[in-house]
């Protein structure tokens, strides 16, 4: 009995080394926060739990994912290679680092920082609040170089869009206040950001 009770084990662990590697499906979670980033060559998509906060300083093979409440900071010298996406996260901070596909930010709650950085896709804040914070895409000394469009719509709370170069549109509709804009290229200026 004892010896088909451990033959069944080993079946059952055979099973699960199996198994497992698919399951993981190359997400990996990220808890950390600023006292224990993520750091070096990241494989696979990088997913933010809710209400979790989590630092990226590395290289992100796939996609980065906020999910509800979280907070998340890509540090200078960062590439991620898929999408960055936000969807009722806390705040969505992006500094000095290369995104090569599109930034997508929808009803978070805290605004965001994103300075001296390469977005290859498109920037999109949507329906965001910066509750007592604020949005800042770009700055003097930070400009971002935004290879798609910028749309910064229906969002609440002080903004500034200043010094980034896109191939793109940059359109502002909606917003309150209207965002103070300056120094900005782009093929056309739209709405709030016209002028």
């Amino acid at each position: 009995m004892k010896r088909i009770l451990c033959l069944a084990g080993l079946v059952c662990s055979a099973v699960v080394l199996v198994w497992a590697p698919g399951a993981a499906a190359g997400d990996v979670m990220c808890t950390g926060g600023p006292g224990n980033p993520l750091t070096g060559k990241i494989v696979g998509n990088v997913v933010v739990p809710a209400d979790a906060s989590c630092r990226i300083q590395g290289t992100v093979s796939g996609n980065v994912t906020a999910l509800t409440g979280a907070a998340v900071g890509i540090r200078v010298g960062s590439t991620v290679r898929g999408n960055y996406t936000c969807t009722n996260c806390l705040f969505a901070d992006l500094h000095g680092s290369t995104i090569s596909g599109n930034v997508l930010i929808s009803g978070e709650t805290d605004g965001s920082f994103i300075d001296g950085s390469t977005i290859k896709g498109n920037l999109q804040i949507d329906s965001s609040d910066a509750d007592g914070d604020a949005f800042s895409i770009g700055t003097a000394d930070l400009p971002n170089k935004i290879r798609g469009n910028l749309s910064f719509t229906n969002n609440t709370g002080p903004a500034s869009i200043m010094n980034n170069a896109i191939a793109g549109y940059l359109t502002c509709q909606n917003n309150t206040p209207a965002p103070v804009t300056g120094g900005n290229t782009a093929d056309k200026m739209l709405g709030q950001c016209a002028s």
